[in-house]
């Protein structure tokens, strides 16, 4: 909402980028008129609940991409790929170490699991002095949301606290 209203006083900020930048798949878009080779995307996106059913040239190539994403897992990201040293081996094998420990047929298991995940995040945009809870159980919401419901989100977190 921020951008836009910024946009709206200021359109001199925007560079018009040509349609295969941000190609939309859905019922009522004519996508195909927006590229000649699939080659040619940049940024594909379904507005549509039938994601993988819209009608398009080369709905196939999109089916596949979507599910080929659909699949990876960012797991693999917080692993060394290949042999870069780092400062944290201890910790990374401590960390490998407490994994295999838990169990995997726990219906906890994936609550469990990221207790000891590390996220990269930026937690605190606004001033807040942070004080841990004594039970260790703090828990991080992380959102998006525009300026005007920022303002509903201390009510939320009193109505959740309310409910333990």
């Amino acid at each position: 909402d921020i951008f836009n209203a910024v946009i709206k006083q200021n359109p001199f900020l925007v560079h018009q980028l040509p349609c295969f930048w941000n190609v939309q798949l859905s019922d009522h878009t004519r996508s195909e008129k927006c590229y000649k080779d699939v080659s040619d995307l940049k940024v594909i996106h379904w507005n549509s609940p039938k994601k993988l059913r819209v009608k398009n040239k080369h709905v196939e190539f999109f089916r596949n991409l979507y599910l080929t994403f659909l699949e990876y897992d960012g797991n693999l990201l917080r692993r060394e790929l290949f042999g870069c040293p780092s400062e944290a081996d201890h910790n990374s094998e401590n960390l490998q170490k407490t994994l295999s420990e838990l169990d995997e047929d726990d219906p906890c298991y994936e609550f469990r699991r990221e207790r000891f995940t590390v996220h990269r995040t930026h937690l605190y945009f606004l001033h807040y002095e942070y004080e841990p809870s004594s039970d260790n159980t703090d828990v991080t919401l992380v959102a998006q949301l525009s300026m005007d419901r920022y303002c509903s989100t201390p009510t939320v977190t009193k109505l959740s606290l309310l409910k333990r």
